[in-house]
């Protein structure tokens, strides 16, 4: 219950239930911020006082490098394995690069694959990111996927580009359970 005039954010905390999520509120206040994307006063009032929160390293490197456009050009073979998670196996199939961004092609299959999950904006079961040896951070949307019984092909859009100068790449997987990373190798010969 709030009290007549006091923002919800007050009520939480008078009950102690808005300290284990005040540094989140804090990142997401100060990212806000760096989008120059206005807040409810409310929202800020629930942020850690003291300023704006320091957002995580690849949360700074994404912004820092989001409106780049030097990627490499050209496919590389980057195909592996991962280990499975939450009943799916994900296999790596290979990369396009290009100066925005990267495709990456990614086999699914398994006993919690369901028909067309991927295409349901409803249900995101996966969330992906990568990181190039040179350091640049990259999220991953799923831009384009087909499914049948237990298999899925999909593609991820990795933004921003890979750094210019990478040779490899660091992908990760989360589910609902943990998470599966494998690293591989950028092999760009014959296709610059």
């Amino acid at each position: 219950m709030t009290c007549p005039g006091q923002p919800t954010s007050w009520s939480l905390d008078a009950v102690g239930a808005l300290e284990p999520a005040r540094a989140a509120v804090g990142r997401l206040v100060a990212l806000a911020g760096r989008l120059g994307v206005n807040v409810p006063a409310g929202l800020s009032a629930a942020a850690p006082p003291g300023g704006p929160a320091e957002l995580p390293e690849p949360w700074r490197n994404l912004l820092e490098n989001s409106g780049r456009r030097d990627g490499p050009v050209g496919l590389a073979p980057a195909a592996a394995v991962l280990p499975e998670l939450d009943g799916v196996r994900f296999v790596l199939a290979g990369l396009r690069s290009d100066a925005t961004g990267a495709d990456l092609d990614v086999m699914a299959w398994g006993t919690r694959v369901v028909r067309h999950y991927v295409l349901d904006s409803g249900v995101r079961r996966w969330s992906w990111s990568a990181r190039d040896d040179r350091g640049r951070w990259h999220v991953a949307e799923e831009a384009s996927a087909s499914a049948s019984d237990q298999h899925a092909d999909l593609k991820l859009r990795l933004v921003p580009p890979l750094h210019p100068e990478a040779t490899s790449l660091e992908v990760t997987v989360a589910g609902q359970t943990g998470q599966a990373t494998v690293t591989v190798p950028l092999d760009w010969r014959g296709t610059r």
